[in-house]
């Protein structure tokens, strides 16, 4: 829990800065740190990143959602993930947030693949590639991260944080735009297109003992349905 609220914090300090496509230019109107009162749909930029696109994104829209007379659930897409009509594209401020997360903040504007300082969470937590649950978990934070919302819970009103995060990690498989999309995330966060296996190199095949124990489960079972 302590991991997730000091993701939470970092994120929360820095989208503002990440959310402009030049990192050198001041967001307008400014977005006043630490507070969370002018951001979500009382924002321009934020509101536009965080519509859903199938409501058309303009003023009367935003004022709907805050009047709650809009809904806004974990099942509609907002737009910031689904740019140029493509779901989850190599967006800028997903992979500097992906980098916030795993490196460290000082990284989030950094060169693919820097790490500054103390261990940051890939380290920590023997992560050398991304996958469908951390990149789902990484667009949460930055989802949270733009909107009004002072308090983190699992349920923001008729937004269900949960059901959200299952639906992104719902839009990976076996595709190639799946893999790209991991190898887009590796290369920013870990400097690399594949993830780095510590016992490449091994002549030996390393058996995966779960798998074993699940085919012996499996087998047992089918030996007490042909003696029945």
């Amino acid at each position: 829990m302590a991991v997730r609220s000091d993701d939470r914090a970092a994120v929360k300090s820095k989208i503002p800065q990440l959310l402009l496509v030049n990192t050198d230019e001041p967001l307008l109107p400014p977005i006043i740190k630490p507070k969370k009162e002018d951001r979500g749909y009382y924002h321009s930029t934020t509101a536009t990143l965080l519509c859903p696109i199938k409501y058309e994104a303009k003023k009367e829209t935003y004022a709907s959602i805050r009047a709650h007379t809009l809904p806004v659930t974990a099942a509609m897409l907002p737009c910031f993930l689904f740019p140029e009509g493509h779901i989850l594209d190599q967006d800028d401020m997903l992979k500097d947030v992906a980098k916030l997360i795993f490196q460290g903040p000082s990284t989030a504007l950094a060169n693919p693949g820097a790490h500054r300082g103390k261990q940051g969470n890939a380290a920590i937590c023997g992560l050398s590639s991304m996958t469908p649950h951390t990149i789902a978990y990484i667009v949460m934070q930055a989802h949270f991260a733009m909107t009004s919302t002072a308090t983190w819970s699992n349920v923001d009103g008729t937004f269900n944080y949960i059901d959200f995060y299952w639906k992104i990690v719902g839009l990976f498989d076996d595709s190639a735009d799946s893999k790209e999309l991991i190898s887009f995330f590796n290369h920013h966060v870990f400097g690399t297109t594949d993830a780095t296996d510590p016992l490449r190199g091994s002549s030996e095949p390393i058996e995966d003992e779960f798998e074993i124990a699940m085919r012996q489960r499996a087998a047992k079972h089918a030996c007490t349905i042909e003696d029945f």
